[in-house]
């Protein structure tokens, strides 16, 4: 197994894999978003741009990407300092439950602890049990909080990404 931090230095070997497990995940999530290949890779390279918060993790095995995440840097003050925000996590499914998830996590708190971060936080779907036995069995504990968002129609176009190419 590798895990490999995607940089502008390396995006183009890896965005068409990329993409497929980023359009598997929302699948199976059952998430459904009209996006040509060129919206995608503007999407992600936008992610890794020099001086993003954003840091994408594909996990390799055999030269096969079967899983990735992405996570946020950020401050906080209630916190009291930085923080990790794992946007999201995905294994193939014939890959689960062999490790992946729990080497994918193990590697972002690795680096958030080599970076001073005061916590580590994520969210999920209420009914994903996947995911709950995964965050648990790394020692996240469920909080009480609610996530609330609000989708909002953005009037730039994807000509305004900012992209490395």
């Amino acid at each position: 197994m590798k895990i490999l931090e995607i940089t502008e230095h390396n995006f183009d070997s890896y965005k068409a894999n990329l993409i497929e497990l980023n359009d598997q995940f929302l699948k199976d999530l059952n998430i459904f978003k009209e996006r040509t290949t060129k919206h995608k890779e503007a999407i992600l390279s936008n992610m890794i741009r020099q001086n993003s918060p954003t840091h994408i993790l594909l996990v390799l095995e055999e030269e096969e990407a079967i899983g990735m995440t992405y996570f946020n840097e950020g401050t906080g003050y209630s916190c009291g300092g930085n923080y990790v925000w794992l946007n999201s996590i995905y294994v193939k499914p014939e890959a689960q439950k062999k490790g992946y998830g729990s080497a994918l996590l193990s590697y972002v708190e690795t680096w958030a602890k080599g970076k001073g971060v005061t916590l580590f936080v994520s969210s999920r779907d209420v009914d994903n049990e996947k995911s709950r036995t995964l965050f648990q069995k790394n020692g996240f504990k469920q909080s009480e909080n609610i996530s609330m968002n609000k989708v909002v129609e953005a009037k730039e176009t994807i000509s305004t990404f900012n992209t490395p190419h």
